[in-house]
C-alpha cells in the first residue's frame, strides 16, 4: 500500500488554517464514506479499497485540523481498520497488515472508546485468520467478546460470536462451531445485521452437512439464498450455491455442471484457493465414477490454479502431490478427502504441515 496522498479540499483555507466547519465538514464526509465502504467491501473489494483511501484521507485532514482531536483520531482510526479490512477482502495481506497497525496506533491515542476498542478486535481477528494466524484469531474474538460485554453491545456480541464459530468450523471444532453460534443468535437482530445473520446461517448449514444432517442443511442455504437474493451480496451466494452443490451430491443428485460454473466464477474474481478447493469436490465427483480420462484433464486444468500466488507452500506442496497423483489416474477417495480438508484448515493456519495418512512422515 503506498502512502495516504491528501487530495485539495475546496473547504481548505491554506493561509489561515481550516475553519471548524471544514473540518465538520471532512469529517462528515468521512463517514458517509466509510459506510460506502463496509457495502462494498465483499462484492466490490477494489472499490472498497479506494473508498476507504478516501475516508482515511479525510479523517488525517479532519484530525489534524479540528479542535476535538480525541473523537477525530477515534474516526481516523476507524477508517484506517476499514482500510484494512477492505485491504484484507482485496487479497493484499501485506497493505491490510499496514493498515491495521496504523489503526491501533491512532486508537491509542484517541478517546479510549471501548466500542472502537472492540470493534478494532473484530476487524484485527479477521485479518488474523486471513494470514494464516488461526489460533491467534481464535485468541482475538476471546478478547472482542469480553470486550463487548464491558460495553454492553449487544449486537457487536453476536456479530463476533459469529467470527468465532466460523473460526471454529475452520478448525474441524463442529460441536463448539455450534455450541457458539446458538450463543450468537440469542444476540442478533437481522434488520440490524443481515450479513451476520447469513454468516451464521451459512456457517450453521455447513456444521450440518459436515455432521450428516443434509435435508435441514439444504433447507437453510434455501432460506439463506432468498435473502441474498434480496440484498444482492453476489459473493456470498456464490458461496451458498456451492455449499447447495456438494450438500445435493452427498444426497446422490448429479453435480457436475453446477460445479464446473462454480469453479469458473471463483476463478473469474480472483478466489483462486476456492477455486482450488473446487477442483477437489470436481476431482471426488469423477473418481466415485472412475471417470479417469476426466481425472487427467482435471489435474491439467489445475496447474495453473496450483501456482497462484495466493496458496501457500504447504497447501501447494499438498495440491502437487494430488496433481501427479489424478494424472497418474489414480484417485483414492480418502485421500482426495484428506487433500480437501487440509486444504480448507490449512488457508487459515499456515502452520499446518500436510502429511499423508500412512506415509509414515
Amino acid at each position: 500500500m503506498g502512502p495516504i496522498v491528501l487530495e485539495p479540499h475546496p473547504g481548505a483555507v491554506p493561509a489561515a488554517g481550516p475553519s471548524p466547519a471544514a473540518a465538520d465538514g471532512w469529517a462528515a464526509e468521512c463517514r458517509r464514506l466509510l459506510a460506502a465502504c463496509q457495502e462494498q467491501v465483499f462484492d466490490r473489494p477494489a472499490l472498497a479499497v479506494t473508498t476507504a483511501r478516501r475516508a482515511v484521507s479525510l479523517a488525517v485532514r479532519a484530525t489534524a485540523a479540528a479542535d476535538r482531536p480525541a473523537e477525530w483520531v477515534d474516526l481516523e482510526a476507524l477508517a484506517w481498520a476499514l482500510l484494512a479490512n477492505a485491504e484484507r477482502v482485496a487479497s493484499d495481506l501485506e497493505a491490510a497488515q499496514q493498515a491495521m497497525a496504523r489503526a491501533e496506533e491512532r486508537r491509542a491515542e484517541g478517546s479510549g472508546d471501548a466500542a472502537l476498542a472492540a470493534r478494532l478486535l473484530g476487524l484485527r481477528a479477521s485479518l488474523e485468520s486471513s494470514s494464516g494466524r488461526l489460533q491467534a484469531a481464535l485468541h482475538t474474538t476471546d478478547e472482542a467478546v469480553a470486550a463487548y460485554l464491558r460495553c454492553g453491545d449487544r449486537a457487536g456480541l453476536g456479530h463476533v460470536l459469529v467470527q468465532k464459530a466460523v473460526f471454529l468450523a475452520y478448525v474441524e471444532d463442529t460441536p463448539r462451531s455450534l455450541d457458539v453460534l446458538q450463543q450468537a443468535f440469542e444476540h442478533l437482530v437481522p434488520k440490524d445485521d443481515p450479513r451476520s445473520v447469513l454468516a451464521a446461517t451459512q456457517c450453521l448449514a455447513h456444521g450440518l452437512h459436515r455432521m450428516g444432517y443434509d435435508i435441514p442443511a439444504a433447507q437453510l442455504v434455501d432460506q439463506a439464498a432468498t435473502l441474498v437474493e434480496e440484498g444482492g451480496d453476489r459473493t456470498l451466494l456464490l458461496r451458498l450455491r456451492w455449499l447447495k452443490v456438494r450438500i445435493q451430491m452427498s444426497l446422490g443428485h448429479e453435480g457436475e455442471a453446477d460445479l464446473l460454473r462454480i469453479r469458473d466464477e471463483l476463478l473469474e474474481r480472483g478466489m483462486t484457493y476456492d477455486a482450488a478447493v473446487a477442483c477437489l469436490d470436481l476431482a471426488t465427483f469423477y473418481a466415485k465414477r472412475r471417470r479417469l480420462p476426466d481425472l487427467r484433464r482435471l489435474a491439467r486444468e489445475m496447474f495453473p490454479i496450483f501456482t497462484s500466488r495466493q496458496i501457500h507452500r504447504e497447501a501447494l506442496a499438498a495440491l502437487l502431490l494430488l496433481r501427479d497423483t489424478l494424472s497418474g489416474g489414480r484417485a483414492e477417495l480418502p485421500f482426495l478427502e484428506e487433500v480437501r480438508s487440509f486444504l480448507e484448515r490449512s488457508r487459515h493456519d499456515h502452520q499446518l504441515r500436510f502429511r499423508r495418512a500412512g506415509s509414515g512422515g
